[in-house]
């Protein structure tokens, strides 16, 4: 019997380091993909990325990465592509136009070649055999960000990210 598998990598009691695996079957999405942020306590380190152990494990034992989605243009939730992306193999990338160009702006950045396909809310966009997901627009401190409806076989989950009440956004998009 299959189950669906939600495996936060990052994120979780903290606001940095942004990564989780949605898991089913022998497919595996991916949203965010973030940096986090050394204390004081941490003399010479730069950056905090995820821990991608259980995604490199997965695909060994043959599983398989069917895309990624990118909330929004944060450093906690894109800047660690340009460090994991050449440790996994090739698959789609979905973003929002604005986090799609800071995203590849990141990239650059670290040397890294990917494209960035563009999804608008609302649009229902499929991904492997076993995901889709459709965005939300969502008011944040960064304009552009999604909110999103993924669909699995198990049924709808709303991956929230960050978001911000504001009745007057700088780019007029109200969720």
């Amino acid at each position: 019997m299959s189950e669906l598998k939600i495996i936060p990598l990052g994120g979780m009691g903290n606001v940095t380091q942004n990564m989780f695996v949605y898991q089913y079957e022998d497919e595996m999405l991916i949203v965010d993909c973030g940096i986090g942020f050394p204390d004081i306590q941490m003399p010479g380190v730069d950056v905090l990325i995820p821990d991608i152990t259980y995604i490199q494990k997965q695909l060994e034992a043959g599983k398989q990465i069917v895309g990624m989605i990118l909330t929004h243009g944060h450093d906690d939730h894109i800047a660690a592509l340009p460090y994991l992306l050449p440790e996994l193999p090739e698959f789609p990338i979905y973003a929002s136009d604005l986090t799609a160009a800071f995203a590849e702006n990141r990239m650059v950045d670290g040397g890294v070649k990917r494209s960035i396909q563009v999804v608008k809310p609302r649009q229902h966009f499929e991904i492997g055999t076993h995901f889709s997901a459709e965005g939300v627009a969502m008011t944040h401190s960064v304009p552009d960000t999604r909110h999103y409806a993924i669909f699995t076989p198990e049924g709808i989950i709303y991956h929230g990210s960050d978001f911000k009440l504001d009745q007057h956004p700088v780019d007029g998009v109200l969720p």
